[in-house]
C-alpha cells in the first residue's frame, strides 16, 4: 500500500488534521501601532464644542424659558436642532413642555436629556406640577 503525501511538510497526514503550530508571540510592532488610551478628566464636558450659531440659539431659548416665554423657548430650541442635536436643547424643550402642561411631549423629550442634567430637569418639572 502506498501512502499519499500531503501539504508542504510532506507528511502522510492532511494539513487540516495535523496539530496546530505552536503559538507564536505577537510581534513587538503590533503594540506600537495600537493607540494609547487617554484618561479623561471627569470635570471635562463630554459634549463637543458647539458652533456659535447653535450656542446663541440655545442661550436665547434659555433666556426665553427663564422669562416664561414658552413659545419662543420651544421655537429657538427646535431651530437649534436643525444644525446639531444636543442634550441641552432637549433639556430646554423638556422643561418648556412641563411648564406648558404637555406630559407626553415632556416624557418623550426626557429620554434625550443628558444623565448629568436629568435630575435638574425632573426637579423643574416637578415644581411646575408635572411628575415625569
Amino acid at each position: 500500500m502506498q501512502h499519499k503525501v500531503y501539504g508542504v511538510t510532506g507528511s502522510t497526514v492532511p494539513d487540516w488534521m495535523a496539530a496546530p503550530p505552536a503559538a507564536q508571540a505577537p510581534p513587538a510592532q503590533a503594540d506600537e501601532k495600537r493607540p494609547q488610551r487617554t484618561l479623561r478628566n471627569k470635570s471635562t464636558s463630554r459634549e463637543e464644542a458647539l458652533p456659535a450659531s447653535v450656542a446663541a440659539e440655545l442661550d436665547e431659548a434659555e433666556s426665553a424659558l427663564a422669562a416664561r416665554n414658552l413659545v419662543e423657548a420651544i421655537r429657538s430650541a427646535r431651530h437649534s436642532l436643525y444644525e446639531r442635536k444636543t442634550a441641552r436643547a432637549s433639556s430646554i424643550l423638556t422643561r418648556a413642555y412641563c411648564f406648558q402642561g404637555d406630559l407626553g411631549a415632556a416624557k418623550a423629550e426626557l429620554g434625550h436629556v443628558a444623565a448629568s442634567d436629568r435630575a435638574r430637569v425632573i426637579k423643574a418639572c416637578h415644581s411646575a406640577g408635572m411628575d415625569l
